[in-house]
């Protein structure tokens, strides 16, 4: 049966070529994987590893990570441990792609062992800053906050870029203040017209921090002014790249929060939101919505009008597969549509049928942004027990609280406080 296996899945290999192979390319390794056993030369086994890593990436790219993970190990086993000195390119593509399997099935065991033998072995910080991203995300999906952002600081470090937190305000401001005293005589829309960025190191360290922006927003919140100001400064230094929207936005919330210049600020977000339409749809296009409709526009228009946008951006992460921001952008929703005045009993009739998307995006410290506030408004509308508790169908906060502290989770803690009040 093996060597028929074998027979088919060879002649369909051949006389296939173009779309129709790869249309085919899960039917041909249906074949040749179960025989292969019978493969013995170094070229036969390459040329199978190299379909499996293309099999593995078309599954992730339809979300299928799982199965994505069975094509990537077998291509792995097909190289061996001395793919590292004879096939580098192969090798750390398919622990590259695992790596990013694995981590997305929830794999995170399985994930991390992959990821320290491939950032051992990798010649070039470039060929680790994929594996790094990706722990740092596995990290924060399993809310292990501290943790990412002590492996962001660490591949930062690698890629020549420092985080660190300031032991005064006035080095903190006028570090703040440095990309507006370089665009002094300018102005902020002309900031669209800069070149592409086409450093590599710096493309990557721009990567590492639009990744790790949610567990110190979360964790670290010091980091913050450091993580955007030295981003802006490197965008202006160096041009612009898919990530400047997103701080470009996040910058601008700043200016409009912590300097009060609303004017910079708004603009800053226009901009962003500009840049978003020459880098085309990208992972940074829900993020940079999200924080332009949350933390800038309300600055200068009604709450109001950020509800059909940010509804618009939760649906169009989900398809993304950003399922963090998809998470954050419904609870920023939410939270605005309760500052805004919306019927609580609206509210809590949309927030009740949305139970099962968090089921999906399976992450508490985003998961608890919603269920507080839920909590909140089953309170106000006097369906649970103590109205000054937040005890009930949706939140615990005798359980919830301590789990916060001990994570470490300051955007949580500041949220439970905040309508504690």
């Amino acid at each position: 049966m093996k060597k028929l296996h074998r027979r088919i899945g060879l002649l369909l290999n051949e006389k296939l070529v173009g779309e129709q192979h790869d249309e085919r390319l899960f039917d041909i390794l249906h074949h040749l994987n179960q025989s292969i056993d019978l493969v013995r030369t170094r070229e036969e086994k390459d040329k199978l590893a190299r379909l499996n890593l293309a099999a593995g990436r078309k599954s992730i790219a339809a979300f299928a990570f799982e199965p994505a993970l069975d094509y990537l190990k077998i291509g792995l086993s097909l190289i061996g441990k001395s793919g590292w000195s004879e096939q580098y390119d192969i090798t750390l593509a398919l622990h590259k792609e695992a790596v990013k399997a694995s981590c997305c099935a929830g794999l995170f065991e399985e994930m991390e062992s992959i990821a320290l033998e491939a950032a051992e072995k990798a010649r070039h910080v470039l060929d680790k800053s994929s594996i790094f991203q990706n722990r740092i995300i596995s990290r924060t999906i399993q809310d292990k906050l501290p943790e990412a952002v002590e492996i962001t600081r660490d591949i930062l470090g690698q890629l020549g870029t420092d985080l660190f937190e300031y032991d005064s305000l006035a080095k903190e401001k006028k570090d703040f203040d440095a990309p507006m005293e370089k665009l002094r005589g300018k102005k902020i829309m002309e900031l669209l017209e800069l070149p592409d960025m086409t450093d590599p190191i710096k493309l990557a360290a721009s990567e590492i921090m639009f990744v790790a922006n949610i567990p110190i927003y979360f964790s670290r919140s010091e980091l913050l002014v450091s993580i955007n100001t030295n981003e802006i400064n490197t965008l202006l230094d160096y041009g612009n790249n898919r990530f400047g929207p997103f701080f470009y936005c996040s910058y601008g919330s700043m200016l409009c929060w912590i300097n009060g210049d609303i004017d910079a600020g708004y603009k800053f977000g226009r901009m962003g939101m500009k840049l978003m339409d020459r880098f085309g749809a990208n992972e940074c296009r829900s993020r940079t919505i999200h924080t332009y409709y949350l933390l800038v526009m309300d600055f200068k228009h009604h709450m109001r009008e950020a509800l059909e946008p940010l509804l618009e951006c939760y649906q169009e992460a989900i398809g993304s597969g950003d399922l963090l921001y998809a998470g954050l952008t419904l609870s920023g929703y939410h939270a605005i549509a309760f500052h805004a005045g919306i019927n609580l009993n609206a509210m809590a009739k949309e927030m009740a049928a949305q139970t099962d998307d968090w089921k999906q995006i399976k992450n508490p410290s985003v998961e608890n942004h919603f269920t507080i506030l839920h909590q909140v408004v089953l309170n106000l509308l006097g369906a649970e027990g103590d109205p000054c508790k937040l005890i009930g169908r949706s939140y615990d906060e005798r359980l919830k609280v301590p789990e916060h502290q001990r994570q470490v989770n300051c955007s949580i803690q500041f949220q439970y406080y905040y309508y504690k009040s």
